[in-house]
């Protein structure tokens, strides 16, 4: 007599081995998982815990170094956002659209500065939280004190040069990938 299938879905893929296997490991992965709201996921609190006092740091930070530190690449983007025409800065389009987002409507140099710190903060946040839930606390703590909290942590995020946001991103997408393998 026929085997009945344990599949909880039948697949198109059902008869092509590997298609069918990872198809009923993500089905499982997501039929199997609590259906908790986020805010009373255990390390939710955990993140928010970590990112208050990074967000109040970096952000008294931003507040004593009013505008923020402007270099010549700095004010070459911001003037080629004020006269697009007449100047080019020859900075990577992303980066361009990124401080024409958040400094065009406001005509502040604080708003993207502000923008990558928040930036640096939820990143450096979601990576102690995860190390802190996992019971890594000297871990966390050292990454705290001497890695997020370091001064020249915050000067480089308070920068307005790309490559602040552009390092706390790759940081943020290889720790996401290495928590993947």
């Amino acid at each position: 007599a026929g085997a009945v299938s344990q599949d909880p879905l039948p697949s198109a893929a059902g008869a092509c081995g590997v298609g069918a296997a990872v198809e009923r490991l993500i089905m499982q992965a997501w039929t199997s998982a609590p259906s908790v709201p986020v805010a009373q996921k255990p390390g939710w609190s955990i993140f928010c815990a970590f990112l208050a006092p990074l967000l109040v740091v970096y952000g008294g930070w931003l507040a004593v170094f009013l505008p923020g530190i402007l270099g010549q690449d700095s004010l070459a983007v911001l003037l080629e956002i004020q006269n697009p025409d007449g100047f080019q800065s020859g900075k990577p389009a992303f980066w361009y659209y990124f401080v024409r987002l958040f400094f065009q409507p406001t005509q502040m140099t604080e708003a993207p500065i502000a923008a990558v710190l928040v930036l640096g903060a939820v990143v450096f946040a979601r990576i102690l939280s995860w190390c802190w839930v996992h019971q890594l606390h000297k871990v966390t703590l050292f990454s705290l004190v001497f890695i997020c909290l370091a001064p020249h942590t915050i000067y480089f995020l308070g920068t307005l040069y790309p490559d602040a946001a552009y390092s706390v991103a790759v940081t943020g997408l290889l720790f996401e990938c290495w928590l993947g393998t």
